[in-house]
């Protein structure tokens, strides 16, 4: 093994990196910049993020069911559509009122 080729090595490494220190210094601190942003901005997103939850009450002296919906989280909830499912079977809703009405007897929770 060549010792005076590995101290030239060495040298030129050194020569090349006390030469660059602050290039170099500028591109670890803009790396870690944009690490930094991307973490930022995932953790923003998740911030956001809706939490929705429902509250079912049953009237026990009026014939009335309501279904509450609340965001508890910080976003906005975009609800683009809502089910109702009976049995693992959708039920049409599109009637309004009427719909309802059949889903509240067929679940059985209407007031006689």
């Amino acid at each position: 093994m060549n010792t005076e080729g590995t101290i030239c090595t060495i040298n030129l490494i050194w020569n090349f990196l006390s030469g660059n220190v602050a290039e170099i210094i500028a591109i670890c601190a803009l790396g870690l910049t944009i690490w930094q942003a991307i973490v930022s901005r995932n953790h923003n997103r998740i911030s956001v993020i809706p939490d929705l939850s429902f509250e079912l009450t049953v009237s026990k002296t009026e014939p009335q069911v309501s279904i509450h919906l609340f965001n508890h989280g910080l976003g906005p909830a975009k609800i683009k559509k809502y089910s109702v499912f009976i049995d693992e079977k959708e039920k049409d809703i599109s009637d309004g009122v009427a719909a309802f009405d059949e889903i509240i007897n067929a679940l059985g929770i209407g007031i006689e």
